[in-house]
């Protein structure tokens, strides 16, 4: 789960992160309402019961609309492109996208995104292996989207 908060320019800064393995959604909707409070919350939308889980507590929370291409492999890629956008250095020599240093588990992941290694005689893909990403995914929910949202979770 990352925290997304947006400054006045609509500059996204990842601020708080709960990065824990076999969490139960019902656990996770306690963390959330514990520690990140009552926000808007986007979750995958492939996962029903994690939803229903935070909406249970209380909790503002939706699925993540993947609209942009017809199937998910380029909802991925478009996330994907949007996010590269955000970390390029704009015209005031600033990104559009920061992270905070006591986030070391989203560090960790942009450090180790990956794909797959060439093969000799078959084409590079555009699929991201899909390891060290559950925090890229959530950001990517957060940040590739029609309007301005405040925390992600996966």
């Amino acid at each position: 789960m990352v925290m997304i908060g947006f400054d006045y320019d609509d500059r996204a800064y990842i601020v708080k992160e709960f990065y824990q393995k076999h969490v139960t959604d019902a656990e996770l909707a306690e963390i959330a309402k514990r520690d990140f409070g009552d926000l808007e919350y986007i979750a995958d939308s492939s996962n029903p019961g994690g939803i229903a889980e935070f909406r249970k507590l209380g909790l503002n929370c939706r699925g993540v609309k993947k609209t942009t291409g017809e199937h998910e492999d380029s909802f991925v890629m478009a996330g994907i492109k949007t996010i590269t956008g955000l970390l390029k250095i704009q015209d005031d020599k600033k990104p559009r996208l920061y992270v905070d240093r006591r986030c070391v588990n989203t560090i960790m992941e942009f450090e180790n995104y990956r794909y797959p290694d060439k093969k000799e005689e078959k084409p590079i893909q555009e699929k991201p292996l899909k390891i060290h990403d559950h925090a890229l995914d959530s950001i990517r929910y957060v940040l590739h989207r029609p309007s301005g949202v405040i925390v992600d979770f996966l």
